[in-house]
């Protein structure tokens, strides 16, 4: 009896500290929350309910925004994607990828099949959310071969903490969200996918030559197209633009391609400049460093592919299945991020010219509670419209872009009137021509100009001299916390003799000297910005 009860007590300690070891590995990890987000976001969606998986790098999750394209046309894409992905682990995710989703269509990005150089940490950014089994030993006894990692060493892509033990005061909130927050992969809350605009045009390079694959390449090419041709998988290979400033290596990807194409697999290769048009894509602002596209360049990507997609695959429209209402909610958090970022007409599918250049910003000038933007003309355009977005005082952050209204050809100016004092305005402006079909829409100065809205001078409306003393009354100001009242004897200082709240609109100055010729004035201030204005 006193044996079982000790044998109770030591599998309950042994299960007790499986439990301790991991939570331990959820929290001291790689901690790349891309990886996190997208990766166990995909293990939440239900078996069977993918339309499509889209596996690669970052050039996926930096490049496809799987809500948009949910509410663009109803299709459920998810991306497999994490930093560095190599390339020898795509045959594996496949196979993985299919234990819940066999029916789906794979999209594979070449560009991720060309980095087949493997190291410690790009192992960790895939197994560190790389549930346990069968694949996760294969992938892990893969690894441990190229890394020369041998015995007990390999237990640290099992539970991580082995390795990351010591990384505590990295911890941060993210660290303990173990979930993928219900946002199929969305990327774009970085800020530098925001705000980030790097101009790759000098440096992009394209070449319709070919080369010799290198021999570890070639294997792994081989051996995922063996698989594919086995399993039967309906796939589509995607090459996506990106600058390598490097002819060599786009003659390489070339080669993948034409292999690929060889083999009977659909291929769509976007890196010359015809598709690069096609898609929208400006070089020179859509991209926020040499191989990721902002959010700019991210809608124009998700909108062509969506578009393929729905032409080239029988996907049926799912939003109005309440089996999907999560992917509403997704898009709801999406189109929060992004919408303080990008305009109205770029998430609705509306024709684009973007040989209509951004009109330069020249000035945005403060007078009171107003602001007057200028900005230069721009050759064709026939219209300007003027977009506007600002500080939200509750939570320091922009709030979304907003079209707030337009000018003719021949006025290149605007004044914003009426605007609350002390809150931070910014102003962007769109060129626009009419076509067949509606309005299309130029490029704009995605970042805009800003400036801080003063206060409004009061109005003064009387000064009269009582029983009680000098009573100085004025109109309001909207928008402020209060006034202060100043007075002066003509040729002296100002000196501010009281403040009063924003509901009262005069002032009696009992204090002052009879037969002496003083001077009022009242100065409005809002407590946002310290702004005041006499």
């Amino acid at each position: 009896m006193q044996k079982a009860k000790n044998l109770l007590k030591v599998i309950i300690f042994l299960i007790l500290l499986f439990l301790v070891i991991l939570g331990m590995s959820r929290v001291l990890n790689v901690s790349d929350n891309i990886g996190r987000r997208v990766l166990r976001g995909f293990y939440e969606e239900p078996e069977g309910s993918l339309d499509a998986v889209y596996v690669g790098a970052s050039n996926v999750y930096a490049y496809w925004a799987a809500s948009l394209a949910w509410h663009d046309y109803g299709m459920t894409v998810f991306p497999y994607s994490v930093s560095a992905l190599p390339a020898q682990a795509v045959t594996t995710i496949l196979d993985e990828c299919r234990q819940t989703q066999p029916n789906a269509v794979y999209i594979i990005n070449l560009n991720s099949l060309k980095d087949t150089e493997l190291t410690l940490q790009s192992a960790h950014f895939l197994l560190d959310y790389f549930p346990f089994s069968s694949r996760k030993i294969t992938l892990v006894n893969r690894f441990s071969e190229e890394l020369e990692i041998n015995g007990l060493e390999r237990l640290e892509f099992y539970f991580p903490f082995i390795r990351f033990h010591s990384a505590w005061s990295n911890l941060n909130a993210n660290s303990f969200i173990w979930d993928g927050e219900g946002l199929r992969g969305e990327y774009t809350r970085r800020e530098t996918t925001l705000n980030g605009v790097e101009d790759i045009s000098r440096q992009y390079t394209y070449t319709t030559d070919t080369t010799t694959l290198e021999e570890k390449t070639a294997e792994v090419l081989g051996e995922l197209l063996d698989y594919i041709e086995t399993e039967q998988i309906p796939v589509l290979f995607i090459m996506v633009p990106q600058s390598f400033n490097n002819e060599d290596l786009s003659a390489e990807l070339n080669t993948v391609c034409q292999i690929v194409e060889d083999r009977g697999f659909d291929v769509l290769n976007l890196t010359d400049p015809d598709s690069i048009s096609e898609i929208g894509i400006d070089l020179t602002t859509d991209f926020y460093n040499a191989r990721h596209m902002n959010t700019h360049g991210v809608i124009k990507y998700t909108h062509f592919l969506a578009e393929y997609l729905h032409d080239h695959y029988n996907f049926t429209d799912k939003r109005d299945d309440p089996a999907y209402d999560s992917w509403n909610e997704a898009y709801e958090k999406y189109y929060s991020i992004i919408a303080p970022f990008c305009t109205d007409f770029e998430l609705d599918h509306s024709e684009r010219d973007f040989t209509l250049e951004a009109p330069v910003l020249e000035r945005l000038t403060a007078c009171g509670q107003s602001l007057e933007l200028v900005w230069r003309d721009v050759d064709k355009a026939e219209a300007y419209l003027i977009y506007r977005r600002y500080i939200m005082e509750e939570t320091e952050d922009w709030s979304p872009w907003v079209y707030i209204n337009a000018t003719t050809e021949d006025i290149n100016t605007y004044t914003d009137p009426n605007l609350l004092p002390g809150v931070e305005y910014c102003y962007t402006v769109v060129p626009i021509i009419h076509g067949e079909n509606g309005l299309i829409y130029g490029c704009f100065n995605y970042s805009g100009i800003s400036r801080v809205a003063s206060v409004n001078a009061p109005e003064l409306v009387s000064l009269e001299t009582t029983e009680t003393g000098n009573l100085l009354t004025w109109n309001a100001v909207e928008g402020v916390d209060g006034y202060a009242v100043y007075r002066k004897i003509n040729g002296q200082n100002w000196h501010r003799i009281d403040m009063v709240g924003p509901e009262t609109l005069f002032y009696n100055d009992t204090q002052f000297r009879q037969n002496v010729p003083y001077i009022y004035t009242v100065a409005a201030y809002c407590e946002r910005r310290s702004k005041m204005t006499q």
